[in-house]
C-alpha cells in the first residue's frame, strides 16, 4: 500500500488529524499546533472601532418602520442608509450589514435613496461605518453617535 497523506483541522473539536508515514506527521505536528493556537485565539483586530454596546432605539421593533419613524424628515440618504445599516445588522447574527439588503430595506418602506453605494462610501469616509470583509459593513461607535443625535437618545 502507498504512503498516503491527510491532514484534517477540526476547530470545533480542536482537533488536528495528520496520517501519513512518522516521519510526515513529527515534522507537521508543532507548525500546526501553534497554527491552531493562532487560529483559536481569532483573528487580529484589523480595525480600533468597537462593537456598539448601547442601544439607540429599540431595534426589536415588530417591522423596521417603526424604527425609521425617530429618523428626521430631512435626513440625508447617507444618514438613512446609516440607520438601515444599523438595523440591519442589530438583527442579524453576525452584527453586519450589506448594501443591497440596506437599500432594499429602506426601498421596501417607501425611502427613496439616490444611490446606496455611495451613501456607504460616504459614510465610511465620514468614519460613521467600516468595511468587515467585501460587501459587509458595520456601523461605528461614532457612527451610532451620530444616529442617538440624529434619532433620539431618550429612545433607549
Amino acid at each position: 500500500m502507498a504512503d498516503r497523506t491527510r491532514v484534517a483541522i477540526n476547530i470545533t473539536e480542536r482537533s488536528i488529524e495528520v496520517e501519513g508515514n512518522e516521519e510526515f506527521v513529527r515534522s507537521y505536528t508543532e507548525r500546526l499546533d501553534a497554527m491552531l493556537s493562532q487560529l483559536l485565539a481569532g483573528p487580529p483586530a484589523l480595525d480600533p472601532a468597537p462593537a456598539i454596546d448601547a442601544p439607540i432605539t429599540s431595534t426589536t421593533e415588530p417591522n423596521f418602520g417603526a424604527f425609521m419613524q425617530h429618523m428626521p424628515k430631512d435626513a440625508t440618504d447617507v444618514d438613512k442608509m446609516l440607520a438601515a445599516g444599523y438595523w440591519l445588522q442589530s438583527n442579524s447574527a453576525d452584527q453586519s450589514f450589506a448594501t443591497a439588503d440596506a437599500g432594499k430595506k429602506l426601498t421596501d418602506f417607501g425611502y427613496k435613496i439616490g444611490n446606496p453605494s455611495q451613501s456607504v462610501k460616504q459614510s465610511i469616509t465620514a468614519k460613521n461605518s467600516f468595511m468587515l470583509r467585501r460587501g459587509r459593513y458595520r456601523v461605528s461607535q461614532q457612527g451610532a453617535d451620530r444616529l442617538r443625535t440624529l434619532m433620539g437618545d431618550g429612545q433607549t
